[in-house]
């Protein structure tokens, strides 16, 4: 990512959630400060084409093109680990994670994608680092997002990583705070609970449990949330509690719920302040603040967190189908550049003579002609070629009906089930069934992309949800090359 502090004057944290999207356009004033112009919450369905049409139309009239754009992912969807490596060498530290990788998650390494952000050192000769990861499928489902809605977007953050930032830039104004403190931030649909020391995160834990929820049955909610408050607590205290919290800090929608901030002061018996994510910040006339009807169930907390130092962000997650293309891209600037370039040559050489430019011309000419005459001969190959691939293709026993059948058993997930199988005369394969949501439908999808058994051409033709609330969809594969 870009570092050049002139180039992040103006920054779009976008927070991309299953459902939601929330977005907001910053101008930085100095570190640990900014400005709101813009601040957006949009739900969108990513199966329905006019959804993402008035997704894009939102942007679009933003006009917000051109401005980096760094992504977040709650920390509800990434798996966040606290880990001391015995190094202090970036390379080792690097190496060791890698190894780390393997016992910290149940999916397979080519499943997920990782990153990690040195936050200081440990005990001597250790380092302390916060380790991210999550699964490939969900992180480019939610990049893929982005990019639909026509966001230049440069990589992907972690909400966890906004929430440190603001604690220690915004709500301590960059002076570590010694105290132990445990932040509360509630959103939506989840909350985070976080433990700080001295500008160091001790502990996190997502609760699936937010604001939106609250509305329904306030006593109820309240109650099971305030368990989960308690659980979070002693399970901080079990597996790295040697810091006492001093202070609880309610954040987000935490202050718009009545009653909460006093409900959890006395079941866990420490002072607690109700902080408001803009403090500190300035916002445009017509930017809301959090207790407008549209923000007071929502957190831009995380997203604050990451405006205020945009340049300093250490996480950089990104697909690996992006990092492709955008190599592809490079290369592609580069020849160009070239092109230009031998242009230039070529168009100087020129004007040294007349002849030398016929004596081109005439060659030119005649390898157009070479070409027209080989181009039928090629054609007839290239045929015989496909046509003998093919017939070696169904004589392969390895995709025959059974070995079909047998391989999808293997990769169907856990949360799909299938209705009906069709293999039809021109080699393609018909898959209709209902799943419990569309994310299970791509992880299904990504594992026929990857299967050796059925080509990797997976188009979708319908996914929609029915009166049980299942996603129907309909998936064609085809089991030739081509």
């Amino acid at each position: 990512m870009n570092t050049n502090r002139k180039s992040w004057d103006s920054v779009i944290i976008a927070e991309v959630g299953s459902e939601t999207l929330k977005l907001i356009h910053a101008h930085h004033i100095k570190h640990g400060s900014c400005r709101l112009a813009k601040a957006v919450v949009v739900k969108y369905d990513q199966a329905s084409d006019s959804s993402i049409q008035t997704l894009q139309e939102t942007i679009r009239k933003l006009k917000i093109s051109g401005i980096p754009v760094i992504g977040c992912l709650p920390r509800q969807a990434v798996n966040v680990r606290l880990i001391e490596i015995p190094s202090t060498d970036p390379e080792e530290i690097g190496d060791m994670v890698e190894l780390q990788v393997g016992r910290l998650t149940p999916y397979p390494r080519d499943e997920i994608v990782v990153d990690f952000k040195i936050m200081g050192p440990g005990r001597q000769g250790y380092t302390w680092i916060m380790l991210i990861m999550v699964q490939r499928v969900l992180m480019a489902q939610r990049f893929r997002v982005l990019e639909d809605a026509g966001l230049a977007i440069e990589s992907m953050s972690v909400s966890t990583e906004g929430l440190l930032n603001w604690y220690g830039l915004v709500k301590t104004g960059g002076k570590p705070d010694k105290e132990t403190a445990v932040i509360i931030d509630i959103d939506a649909a989840c909350s985070d609970v976080a433990v700080i020391s001295s500008g160091r995160l001790l502990f996190t834990r997502s609760i699936i449990m937010g604001a939106g929820q609250a509305t329904e049955d306030p006593a109820g909610w309240k109650e099971k949330f305030l368990q989960e408050i308690e659980l979070s607590l002693d399970i901080y205290r079990s597996e790295a509690g040697f810091q006492q919290p001093a202070k609880i800090i309610l954040c987000g929608a935490g202050g718009n719920i009545d009653g909460l901030a006093g409900d959890i002061h006395s079941r866990v018996n420490l002072p607690l302040q109700v902080a408001d994510s803009m403090e500190k910040i300035q916002r445009d006339s017509g930017v809301p603040d959090m207790r407008s009807p549209e923000f007071k169930q929502l957190s831009l907390l995380p997203m604050i967190g990451l405006a205020v130092a945009p340049y300093a962000v250490g996480f950089h997650l990104v697909p690996d189908a992006v990092h492709i293309r955008r190599d592809i891209e490079v290369k592609a600037r580069g020849l160009t550049s070239m092109g230009t370039q031998i242009t230039l040559v070529v168009a100087l050489l020129s004007i040294l003579g007349v002849t030398l430019v016929q004596r081109s011309a005439a060659y030119l000419a005649d390898l157009n002609k070479a070409d027209s005459e080989t181009i039928g001969v090629a054609r007839q190959v290239e045929q015989m070629k496909q046509t003998t691939l093919m017939v070696m293709d169904r004589l392969n026993l390895k995709r025959s009906p059974l070995a079909i059948m047998m391989e999808l058993h293997k990769i169907l997930p856990t949360a799909v089930s299938m209705d009906s199988i069709s293999i039809d005369a021109d080699r393609s394969i018909t898959l209709k069934g209902k799943a419990k949501s569309f994310p299970d439908v791509d992880n299904f999808r990504g594992n026929l992309e990857s299967s050796s058994v059925i080509y990797p051409y997976v188009s979708s033709r319908r996914q929609t949800r029915n009166r049980e609330g299942l996603v129907e969809f309909e998936l064609i594969c085809s089991m030739n090359k081509e």
